[in-house]
């Protein structure tokens, strides 16, 4: 049952709001005066009813969200609410890419383990709250960060990498929030091992694999989603799945690729990697200034096109940095 009852009072200023959703019993009273807010009623009623249905709504799908996590014995330390604990939220709620528009979604969930994931996403199945994976945070579109209307799963606390060693080869193990810089120092200091993983250190690892993730190494190894051997990932009943080319094969095709399509949450990524202790690598930086970008990016075709028949092993790459200069990175 859901219904709404509008009384505005023009002459005091004062607008009573009364909602009932779900049963439950909402009211509000705001003081417009001549605000902003009065000023949207009056010229766009339906619209400010809108937004406030929405916004209660969503303020009442919190609570039972965060009634369900009590109930199921999440520890509230890895809740962080929008609106009460000013100090962790800011701290939690930064977005790197600052061209979009900042969101504040409802709360931060930070995950320590697979359980956590599976409690979380029930919950939010439960109560119809939408959560958003966030490994790392580097998404160009932002859509890690969520929206106002979003709970994000940050999983910065879920960053274990291990490795293991066989006669077949060596397989590493990441959580979702290791960072890719993390990556390559944990690989290299146990085996000089490598992987072909995105320019950005600090990008989240299941970001990149779920992206493809395109890199340095990527001429001669491939993207990410090309070494990786295993998934695990949380569907949106909240059950745990492993995905191979022998178990659950098309879960394995579709979340190989799938961006920000969501498919599930990964939980867990296993990736065969190569010795890197073995290569001889030269790496090459040329800057020119962003007045020559027709004459430099006719160049780097001419010189991706040579590489492509001659030697494919180098490792090209062209960008635009702080609107000031081009730079060519190459990787033989």
């Amino acid at each position: 049952m859901c219904y709404l009852n509008l009384f505005i009072v023009a002459a005091v200023g004062v607008a009573s709001f009364s909602m009932t959703v779900d049963g439950t019993l909402f009211e509000k009273w705001d003081s417009f005066s001549h605000s902003n807010a009065f000023t949207s009623l009056v010229r766009n009623p339906l619209s400010w009813v809108k937004e406030t249905y929405v916004g209660q709504l969503h303020s009442y799908r919190l609570q039972e969200f965060r009634k369900c996590l009590n109930e199921n014995d999440f520890d509230s330390n890895k809740i962080v609410i929008h609106g009460e604990d000013a100090e962790r939220y800011e701290h939690l709620n930064q977005p790197w890419n600052l061209r979009k528009l900042r969101q504040f979604p409802l709360a931060f969930i930070l995950p320590s383990g697979v359980k956590d994931v599976t409690r979380a996403v029930r919950c939010g199945a439960q109560t119809k709250l939408h959560l958003v994976p966030n490994s790392g945070g580097l998404s160009f579109e932002s859509i890690s960060w969520g929206t106002n209307q979003t709970v994000v799963l940050d999983f910065r606390n879920m960053r274990e990498i291990s490795i293991e060693v066989t006669a077949e080869g060596a397989v590493v193990t990441v959580q979702p929030g290791a960072l890719v810089g993390h990556i390559h120092a944990y690989l290299w200091k146990n085996g000089g091992y490598g992987l072909p993983l995105v320019n950005q250190l600090t990008a989240g690892m299941a970001g990149d694999a779920i992206g493809g993730g395109h890199g340095p190494f990527s001429s001669l190894y491939g993207l990410t989603v090309d070494s990786i051997t295993e998934l695990e990932m949380v569907d949106s009943f909240g059950e745990i799945h492993q995905a191979n080319p022998e178990k659950n094969p098309d879960l394995w095709f579709g979340l190989r690729g799938m961006g920000p399509g969501y498919i599930g949450i990964l939980t867990e990524i296993k990736l065969k990697v190569f010795k890197a202790s073995d290569l001889q690598l030269t790496y090459v930086t040329l800057n020119y200034p962003l007045k020559r970008v027709a004459e430099v990016f006719y160049a780097f075709q001419k010189f991706h096109s040579w590489a492509e028949g001659n030697d494919p092993s180098i490792s090209r790459s062209l960008y635009i940095t702080n609107g000031k200069c081009l730079e060519g990175i190459y990787t033989k």
